[in-house]
Order: C-alpha cells, then structure tokens, then sequence
C-alpha cells in the first residue's frame, strides 16, 4: 500500500509542471490531496489490524494483551 502512495505522489509532482495543466492545477492538487489522505486512513487501518492480529497471535491466555495492542497502536 505503501508503494501505491509513493505512486500516487510521483504522478502527482511529473503532472505538476506540465504546461497544459496549469489552469486545472488547483483541482489536481486538491484531488491528489483528497487521494494522499485516504490512502494514509488505509495504511493505518491495515497497520492496526496486523498489529491486533500479532497480538493476539503472540498473546498467551491470561496476559493483558490489550495494554499490549493499545501500546503498539500509539507507536504506530
């Protein structure tokens, strides 16, 4: 996922200076902005819910493991 935002950020700054796109500029940069912030909501979704699946992977019964998760989230 990660790889698709620095995807989206390379297309974003080659379109940049293209000539016949400056009167669109605006909308661009404000859709590539809509794109980035999404595709960072997505990438900490799927970061918690491998860190939850860990977790409760690596967890044995009677440990505490949501000190565990809710610390590794904050680190995250």
């Amino acid at each position: 996922m990660i790889v698709v935002l620095v995807i989206i950020i390379g297309i974003e700054y080659s379109l940049t200076p293209l000539s016949f796109l400056q009167p669109y500029s605006q909308t661009l940069n404000s859709v590539f902005l809509v794109i980035e912030i999404l595709g960072a909501f997505v990438v900490t979704r799927v970061s918690n819910l491998i860190t939850e699946y860990c977790a409760d992977k690596t967890s044995k019964p009677g440990v505490n493991k949501h000190n565990l998760v809710f610390m590794l989230k904050k680190i995250i």
